[in-house]
């Protein structure tokens, strides 16, 4: 089996809970919304706590349709204009903490059901072409670790 598998993204979505859990680990609702990254247009940590729920919700959802349907389009999502309809500046920190790991303890049930022959199912997505269920995996993965990291430098954890 080579590096790209199922068995390594499956544990790395189970273990980006625990480490977020730990970055954030005695962070306020207060220190969440105050601190922000690149100035002050830049992101707070309850934003980027929406934008992982929201994307993970996302990621599950092409996945599942990969699965379900003959090669479905993935329908572009615009994340910016996210931040601002979904008003994620004013939800709770917990609020959003605790549905994102829910939806992420969904999420990793979900895929702990697929079959081998799941993973090789595909999509079309809108900026990268043809994907598997797999690349959809890894990419939700490599996107909780670019924004771990972002949320880790917002609140000073990190060069």
């Amino acid at each position: 089996m080579g590096v790209v598998n199922p068995g390594r993204f499956t544990r790395a979505l189970k273990e980006n809970s625990t480490i977020l859990k730990s970055i954030l680990r005695g962070v306020t609702h207060e220190e969440a919304q105050q601190a922000r990254d690149e100035g002050p247009d830049g992101w707070n940590v309850i934003e980027v706590l929406c934008h992982l729920r929201d994307f993970d919700i996302i990621f599950m959802d092409r996945a599942r349709a990969m699965v379900e349907q003959d090669r479905p389009p993935h329908t572009p999502v615009n994340h910016l204009q996210m931040v601002i309809e979904n008003k994620y500046a004013e939800q709770p920190f917990e609020t959003a903490l605790s549905e994102y790991l829910a939806h992420r303890a969904e999420f990793i049930a979900w895929v702990d059901s697929l079959s081998e022959s799941d993973w090789e199912r595909t999509g079309k997505h809108p900026e990268n072409g043809d994907i598997t269920v797999l690349d959809q995996i890894v990419q939700a993965s490599d996107h909780d670790t670019n924004h771990y990291e972002q949320i880790a430098r917002i609140l000073g954890h990190g060069g």
